[in-house]
């Protein structure tokens, strides 16, 4: 990783597998990255492989909204 941050900070990402389950039921991957800041959990980013697929699963029938 090339981030850095502010000193007691760190980083840990894990890849991590799953099963969504809606209308059906999906294999589903995804990373998450976690940031740790004294000693603590203070964020965690997930990053999913397949966006679309989680949508459907989950009853959807567009793209996820964005923040």
């Amino acid at each position: 990783m090339d981030e850095s941050g502010a000193p007691g900070t760190s980083h840990v990402v894990a890849a991590v597998s799953f099963s969504w389950r809606g209308a059906t039921t999906i294999p589903m991957r995804a990373l998450e990255w976690f940031t740790i800041r004294h000693g603590r959990v203070s964020e965690i980013r997930v990053f999913l492989w397949d966006t679309g697929a989680a949508v459907s699963a989950l009853g959807g029938d567009g793209p996820p909204a964005t923040t």
